[in-house]
């Protein structure tokens, strides 16, 4: 059956209803019924060539130069027309479907081989790059069809119930492969930790660019946070109550946060107090004048003008501002509203939803929160939520959040689904709050893997390349480190860093033996306090069992 205008005609074997009409007339034409039905209409007639002849419908006679209805498929035997005879030239294979392509319309991530971009046709074998793209090679003895049967047998129903036009499979999939990029990233930590040379994993996006960990408090700039955090914490004597030292912690991570470049403070010597702003603010305005960069470049800023200002409000009328907004935030605390919290930040002129959570994340990992925890509630950036769309698809079955909880929830049943061993940090899951910090890397590892299978050369992400442009790790501010104890200097004595806050310890100042020394992860004494007390919270609260 075919369709002209508003007409529907159907084609028997008989042509009563419509029969092509030529010069030649129908009698040189083949019988229909010889004819399988999965060839073209045109194969029908072999005698009647498709170039000048006419079609006549009724009273109506069609030009046929190009055809007015859907032709089936041909046999592949009628689509090899001397192909032989043509010479050799080189032509590119048309690449799979890229990533976003797929997820655009309502799919979900694309995970299956190849998963590289197929080369050119008569290249040499030395210039095509080698690249593994697909971390499911990396874990070839678990069949992805056993691995997605297990996570479905275990996801609740409306979560794939909505997601069409695929079904419980294709979710299973995205889930498996977020969670193999949150082992290999944090796996790579894990093998650096260890003093292992670089790469640190075979596969080639996450070796030549910077991704965060995924566990955000490991990342570089929270340990130097926790550093200065543990070093006011030692001064805490010196504040007259304790919402005097919340306000200075307050006050600290805005100020950090806001610039969030590491250099910049290390010159003045740490993170200002409410004290030092005026000579920290001389500093800057000296630096601005010699065109230094103050601001990090891994996102947008506010920039300086808009720095000043902000910082400069909170200080106005006996710092008015900063005490109400500190006691709203305690009050959401102690009523264990980490939303609440989150938005009394964003009432901070210039501070819009990124900055309020950061600074929220650098309140809860301090342990400045009371009995909030990073399990009640988070707010999803606009990273977070495309990774989100690349797992489950368009659906207004649940919101974001519910899908974010879901993956926390599922994650020990997602590794063993796998095969393998989360590297867990100190023992702890992937929270909800970390889940977060995942979501936001894996979509733009999926992003490079997709611009990579497209062979682009704008990847639009920072670059590892040490060698050869010199981008690589800020290693080096650890070198030379002093012992926070006895400021001996640790290259003269066996010493260990934190994985916590990156302070430095000497042999003599903690007595630690081999064992220790030779240990994946380890944490300093303030730290462990602060993890415990932490712990100690959330069981009281019934957060945590």
């Amino acid at each position: 059956a075919f369709t002209l205008g508003r007409n529907t005609f159907r084609i028997d074997h008989s042509c009563a209803l419509a029969s092509p009409v030529c010069s030649a007339g129908v009698s040189n034409c083949a019988q229909a019924s010889d004819i399988p039905d999965n060839i073209s209409l045109w194969d029908k007639y072999q005698n009647v060539s498709k170039r000048g002849d006419k079609f006549r419908i009724g009273d109506k006679v069609l030009d046929v130069e190009k055809p007015t209805v859907p032709l089936p498929l041909q046999l592949p035997s009628l689509l090899e027309n001397n192909s032989a005879d043509k010479p050799p030239h080189t032509v590119r294979q048309k690449a799979p479907r890229t990533t976003h392509s797929i997820l655009k319309r309502g799919a979900t991530l694309h995970v299956e081989k190849p998963a590289v971009s197929l080369p050119l046709q008569n290249e040499p074998a030395d210039k095509l790059p080698h690249t593994n793209l697909s971390l499911w090679d990396n874990y070839h003895l678990t069949p992805k069809h056993a691995v997605t049967q297990k996570i479905q047998d275990v996801l609740p129903y409306h979560i794939t119930s909505t997601t069409s036009p695929h079904t419980h499979n294709t979710v299973a999939q995205n889930i498996a492969h977020f969670f193999l990029f949150c082992h290999e990233r944090q796996q790579i930590w894990q093998n650096r930790n260890r003093g292992n040379e670089y790469p640190w994993t075979s596969d080639q996006i996450l070796s030549h660019h910077f991704f965060c960990n995924i566990y955000r408090e490991l990342d570089r700039g929270t340990t130097y946070f926790r550093a200065q955090f543990i070093r006011r914490l030692k001064l805490k004597k010196q504040h007259s109550n304790g919402d005097d030292f919340f306000q200075e912690i307050l006050w600290s991570s805005l100020c950090y946060r806001l610039v969030n470049k590491i250099e910049t403070f290390q010159k003045f010597g740490g993170i200002p107090t409410r004290k030092e702003w005026p000579t920290f603010y001389t500093m800057l305005s000296k630096m601005k004048k010699e065109n230094t960069t103050i601001f990090t470049g891994a996102h947008q800023v506010m920039g300086y003008q808009r720095f000043i200002e902000t910082m400069n409000l909170l200080l106005v009328k006996n710092q008015s501002m900063l005490q109400s907004l500190s006691k709203e935030i305690c009050v959401n605390a102690t009523q264990r509203n980490v939303k609440g919290c989150f938005e009394a930040i964003q009432k901070i002129n210039n501070v819009g939803k990124f900055f309020a959570w950061q600074v929220t994340c650098d309140l809860l990992e301090s342990n400045n929160l009371f009995m909030c925890c990073e399990d009640d509630w988070v707010e999803l950036g606009p990273g977070a939520l495309a990774g989100i769309q690349l797992i489950f698809g368009k659906t207004k079955a649940m919101d974001d959040l519910e899908m974010a909880r879901i993956l926390r929830d599922y994650q020990t049943t997602v590794f063993d689904a796998l095969g393998v061993e989360f590297p867990s940090f100190c023992g702890r899951g992937i929270s909800l709050k970390n889940i977060e910090h995942a979501l936001c890397e894996f979509q733009k590892y999926v992003a490079l893997v997709d611009k990579a299978r497209r062979r682009s050369n704008k990847l639009g992400a920072r670059c590892w390349d040490p060698r050869y442009s010199g981008k690589g790790s800020r290693s080096y501010m650890d070198i030379g480190k002093n012992c926070v104890t006895c400021n001996y200097n640790g290259e003269q004595k066996v010493s260990i860093l934190c994985d916590s806050c990156l302070s430095c310890y000497c042999e003599d100042c903690l007595n630690f033996g081999k064992k220790i020394s030779e240990s994946l992860q380890w944490i300093c004494p303030p730290c462990r306090m602060i993890e415990a007390l932490m712990i100690y919270q959330r069981r009281s609260s019934g957060a945590v069992t």
